[in-house]
Order: C-alpha cells, then structure tokens, then sequence
C-alpha cells in the first residue's frame, strides 16, 4: 500500500512488540527463524483533525538458510509480513496510509558475502520482493567496514 508523502497522520498510543527466534547450526550450515508481532493501540488524527482509534495487530517471519566456507558465504532468504488494522472512523488518509488491501508483503533474497579483510564485508544481494502492490526486483552491492582502535 502507498503512503504518499501529502498524508499528514498523528499517532499517539503506544505500541507492544514482541520477538521470538532461533538458530540451528550444523557443520557449515546455518538456519535462523525468526517471528515477530507487534500491537497498536492509539488515537489517530489525520490533517482534517477526524479522530479515530487504532487497534491493529502486524506479524511476520523472517528465515534465512546460510553456508560458509572460510571467507565466503551464500545465503538464501524469506521474509513475510500480515497486518490488521482496525478503526473506529474512517477517513481518505487512514485508508491510504492503513488499508493494505488484502495485501501481505513478502521477500525472496539471495546473498553471497565475502569477507575481504577483518572486519571489512562486501555483500552482494537480490531480492525479487512484493513489498507494495506490484512485485519488483532489487539488487544491492554493499561495502561493509568496522572502525577499530
């Protein structure tokens, strides 16, 4: 869903997060999940002052299958995203910035790092995600490096 930059939306409640993961590791294999929740709970006041309350409740899981041999790793990635949110008043705003449309975000990624030095990384990686309503593909190439003295 779009969140245009015209959209002027306050919040003001608070949010509850909660984490739970793992990771299982087996010679040069490594797997990591994770699931994440958050709650919602606030009054929102968009820039016509309409007032609603916000009950919403987002959660997701992020797993990730990894190998590595030295300086070398190849990694594969999902991530997945649900949300619900519920008001009590309905205005243009709200449902542009809140209303997903049935819409669950999602992301496929491969990576490969390479440790070039201590504590220097250089990651390649792509993602084929759904993050709005139309799927794209991204790919990044970053330097990673550590300050240390």
């Amino acid at each position: 869903h779009a969140h245009p930059t015209d959209i002027n939306i306050m919040f003001d409640g608070d949010t509850t997060l909660a984490s739970f993961g793992g990771n299982l590791q087996w010679g040069v294999l490594n797997w990591q999940l994770e699931w994440m929740g958050q709650r919602l709970e606030s009054t929102l006041t968009d820039s016509q002052q309409i007032r609603s309350e916000l009950d919403a409740f987002q959660h997701g899981i992020t797993t990730q299958l990894s190998w590595q041999f030295e300086d070398i790793e190849l990694a594969a990635r999902y991530d997945w995203l649900t949300n619900d949110n519920d008001v009590t008043q309905t205005s243009s705003e709200f449902e542009q910035a809140l209303d997903a449309n049935g819409h669950n975000p999602q992301r496929i990624s491969a990576i490969a790092n390479w440790q070039i030095a201590p504590f220097q990384l250089v990651r390649l990686q792509t993602n084929y995600e759904s993050i709005t309503q139309q799927n794209q593909l991204a790919f990044w190439l970053v330097y990673q490096g550590n300050l240390t003295w």
